[in-house]
């Protein structure tokens, strides 16, 4: 993928170039941008998204330094940050007009005029994390960031064929194992760029504090790594919901929330139907929203036992909804987040997975200022 990204900066480079000689419809501009336009595919064609940013004078693709980029970046970085963007995201799907205007509002930027920079359809243009370029946490969060991106391509795959890329699994856990597997080192969660990219980085963030907690709860290597998957397919069934219905900026009506409601069963129901899946995966996607009580849905029998991995992804799925910035609510401080969870204990979630949860799980993520949370002492008296 490197000489992929490689031969997109180039092709951007002289579309940028171009523009600061020739109107868009001049047979230069017009020659150039298709080469851009060819570039573009033949880099989106393997991946849905591919994320593009800078670390000292380097381009970074899908989280992977590009070799052969320095001092490349320049002409197409340069003006996004003097407009306050670092990263530009390409969907699968860019148009020729889309690149156009681009390209036009780089060559305008570089040259100081005022010119219209912002997203579009299939180009998103957006800002990292205050985090350090290059800090070992950076690094950490972009690989995070960048299996989020995956996941999105290994869902596509189970809802259209029906089958899973054992392969592009690996690639999506190993750098999740990796964070978790030293007990005591930060995780730093993947921080949500734009409003459409919610699921699957919330998921992605979900399989690392579910990981962590199974590490935390005694699970062998193995056993963590197989909930590490029933985590990251958890969720897999909202695909079969509309997405105005999962990105609302409100309140949902009653037969939104019927419909949102019915995403467990269909999750479980795909991945059942998918070769390849294990068993506990589908559980996962099934139960992934019953409560310690009995209570939460779907229905189920009285007396049902929950999987402890189904328990785990809830504890872990609940909490990084809480501390997410969504566009009808702040994400809550660290502190009201664990009262509120505290509040569920014995009801919504087990006694002795919460605890562990907050006392060996919270105080390794990364708050959103950058400071690493307050440890979380275990209660000695709760109110339930």
């Amino acid at each position: 993928m490197n000489y992929k990204a490689l031969d997109w900066l180039r092709q951007m480079n002289s579309a940028i170039a171009v523009r600061h000689l020739y109107p868009a419809d001049h047979p230069r501009a017009v020659a150039v941008v298709k080469g851009l336009e060819a570039a573009t595919f033949r880099l989106t064609t393997d991946h849905p998204e591919v994320s593009l940013f800078v670390v000292e004078g380097r381009l970074v693709c899908n989280g992977e330094l590009v070799p052969g980029t320095d001092d490349m970046t320049g002409r197409t970085f340069d003006p996004l940050r003097a407009k306050g963007y670092d990263r530009l995201t390409l969907r699968r799907g860019v148009s020729a007009d889309e690149l156009v205007r681009l390209a036009g509002a780089l060559a305008g930027r570089a040259e100081g005029l005022d010119v219209t920079l912002q997203s579009s359809e299939h180009i998103r243009l957006s800002a990292l994390d205050d985090m350090p370029h290059g800090s070992v946490v950076a690094e950490k969060a972009e690989e995070s960031f960048s299996a989020s991106l995956e996941l999105s391509e290994i869902w596509r795959h189970i809802d259209e064929t029906r089958t899973l890329q054992l392969d592009a699994v690996e690639t999506v856990l190993a750098p999740l194992v990796e964070i978790i597997r030293r007990d005591g080192e930060m995780l730093p969660l993947a921080a949500l760029r734009t409003h459409d990219e919610y699921t699957a980085t919330h998921v992605t963030n979900v399989a690392v504090l579910t990981m962590a907690l199974a590490q935390a709860v005694g699970y062998p290597d193995a056993a963590v790594r197989m909930i590490g998957v029933g985590a990251l397919l958890h969720d897999i069934g909202k695909m079969k919901i509309p997405a105005d219905i999962l990105t609302a900026p409100g309140r949902l009506t009653a037969e939104q929330h019927v419909l949102v409601r019915r995403h467990p069963e269909i999750g479980a129901r795909m991945l059942l139907e998918t070769p390849g899946v294990s068993q506990l995966a589908v559980i996962v996607a099934y139960e992934h929203h019953l409560q310690a009580d009995g209570g939460g849905y779907p229905s189920v029998p009285s007396g049902w036992r929950i999987n402890p991995a189904s328990e785990m992804t809830h504890v872990a799925d609940v909490y990084d909804a809480l501390r997410t910035h969504r566009p009808y609510r702040a994400g809550m401080e660290h502190s009201t987040i664990i009262e509120t969870m505290q509040r569920d204990r014995g009801t919504v979630f087990s006694d002795t997975l919460l605890d562990t949860f907050l006392t060996r799980v919270v105080p390794r993520t990364r708050a959103a200022d950058g400071a690493r949370p307050p440890a979380v002492a275990r209660p000695t008296q709760i109110s339930t």
